[in-house]
């Protein structure tokens, strides 16, 4: 990532070489080594010339938020000799908390369905419902897998149901992941 800077001050960020071009086509810039951590180019406004650069931004890792917070960056900063991603844990607002809720339901619902649906690829099924198909089946092998896959589909849900019941109730914490979760899911084991 680049950032726009002229006088230790970040015009904009992000930025690209291709923005540049962009923003000043009918203007003469020379850069240096693509590969330098600082490309120099200069324009020429009103008959002055401008030292700006384009600097390579240090990526710093996301810091983790519960839900009740957002992860927003903020303007890159010249820390030492390093322009370095800047990051600014905030309070959200309550639509944002709604919004945060509603993604880590709709990401524990898809982990627990691949969960049960990778279970069943175990055995060559194609996912859990297809196994399920197989309850009624007249081979015995199949009958007991596919009744065992009914069996576990319905205990998975209805634990994960009842978790998410607790939680709307606030007779627990609101999860902040599937990882939070998949440990009281029931465990995955075929039958002998």
């Amino acid at each position: 990532m680049l950032a726009k800077i002229c006088d230790n001050t970040v015009l904009k960020y992000p930025y690209t070489i291709d923005d540049l071009r962009q923003e000043y086509l009918n203007q003469y810039f020379s850069a240096t080594d693509e590969d330098s951590l600082i490309y120099d180019y200069y324009i020429s406004e009103n008959s002055l010339f401008y030292a700006m650069s384009l600097v390579k931004i240090t990526t710093v890792v996301k810091p983790i938020a519960d839900h009740t917070k957002v992860v927003r960056e903020q303007t890159p900063q010249l820390i030492g000799s390093e322009w370095m991603q800047v990051w600014a844990v905030e309070d959200a607002t309550p639509e944002e908390v709604q919004d945060n809720i509603t993604e880590i339901i709709n990401d524990v619902k898809i982990n627990t369905q691949n969960r049960l649906d990778s279970f069943a690829q175990t055995r060559d099924y194609d996912n859990v419902l297809s196994a399920c198909t197989y309850a009624t089946s007249p081979v015995t092998k199949f009958q007991i897998e596919g009744q065992y896959c009914v069996d576990m589909r319905s205990e998975t849900w209805n634990v994960l149901y009842q978790i998410l019941s607790d939680v709307q109730n606030n007779l627990r914490p609101m999860p902040e992941s599937y990882s939070d979760i998949e440990p009281e899911l029931p465990a995955l084991t075929w039958p002998n």
